[in-house]
């Protein structure tokens, strides 16, 4: 997400970690539209797999082309990462989501 450009901001209960996330909570921002490449179909209480990077502001963000997917779709994600680990600067997190909101 860039400087000054609208931002989603999604909350996860982290229920599994491969890499960077340690903690039960965390949030996610995206672009807030489709058209500025936002992953914009987050719903409260949806399961996803969420691939994430650090931002320079110290913000993990995700987006279109980052591999995040619904639960259902992420089997084969899954089976790839194997074992979970926390290690690293890149994540990926599977978890539901608690709430979002723009900024």
């Amino acid at each position: 997400v860039g400087p000054g450009e609208e931002e989603i901001v999604v909350t996860f209960s982290v229920q599994r970690s491969w890499k960077g996330v340690s903690v039960t909570t965390v949030e996610v921002v995206t672009p807030a539209t489709r058209e500025t490449c936002g992953y914009t179909d987050f719903m409260k209480g949806g399961q996803f797999l969420v691939y994430a990077s650090d931002t320079p502001a110290g913000k993990l963000s995700t987006d279109l082309c980052a591999r995040t997917k619904t639960r259902a779709e992420a089997d084969d994600d899954i089976v790839e990462l194997g074992p979970s680990s926390i290690v690293g600067i890149e994540s990926s997190t599977f978890g539901r989501v608690k709430g979002h909101f723009e900024r």
